[in-house]
């Protein structure tokens, strides 16, 4: 995976998070992001900006280009050094704030973006990283319809954030794939297996 430079902030104040946003709307419609997709980065990028000012003294902020097998996206990372995160799982779901909030910060990354990493320290030295990623996605060519009519879907464990399974739909001439994923396990490390899966899937359907 290959970065390309960006933007590196600190945030340490409430004033910094809409700069942090309009940046990455910026270099999102940059690099070839449509406007609701760039619209979405910036509000997961407002998030975490704003996670750095109410959960930890202040923090760094790095937005970068990315290109990986030919495919390109955009990658945002955080570094902090606050009291850290002792349940990832919670932390990424809509509603949970430890800070008196609404709670969406979190959950509205994981759901914006393809890509979500945690790792986080509550004992010292503590800390949280987060880095999450969005694919720039390839129009489908024209082709001849396909002859089914197929429809999924898709939800995580009761007890999870993020759902482990996914699933692809492809149509050529004449014919359709439906793969259905399943990652071992669940939460975010079959999240991770699931989506890669998919991607390998959809990289080499012809």
């Amino acid at each position: 995976m290959t970065q390309t430079p960006g933007v590196r902030m600190a945030v340490t104040h409430p004033s910094q998070v809409a700069a942090a946003r309009g940046q990455a709307e910026t270099l999102a419609l940059a690099l070839g992001f449509d406007d609701q997709a760039a619209a979405e980065i910036a509000l997961s990028v407002s998030e975490l900006a704003s996670n750095l000012v109410k959960y930890a003294p202040g923090g760094e902020l790095v937005i970068s280009g990315l290109s990986e097998s030919g495919r390109r996206g955009l990658q945002v990372e955080t570094l902090d050094q606050g009291p850290g995160i002792k349940d990832v799982e919670t932390a990424c779901a809509d509603g949970f704030s430890s800070a008196g909030s609404l709670g969406y910060g979190l959950g509205t990354v994981n759901r914006l973006m393809d890509e979500l990493e945690i790792s986080s320290n509550f004992r010292a030295p503590a800390g949280t990283r987060v880095v999450c990623r969005r694919w720039l996605r390839k129009e489908a060519p024209d082709g001849p319809a396909s002859p089914f009519e197929v429809g999924a879907a898709a939800r995580p464990h009761p007890k999870m954030t993020v759902n482990g399974d996914a699933f692809v739909i492809k149509s050529g001439e004449g014919s359709t794939l439906v793969a259905v994923i399943d990652g071992l396990g669940h939460g975010q490390f079959a999240h991770r297996a699931s989506q890669k899966a998919a991607e390998y899937v959809e990289r080499h359907f012809n």
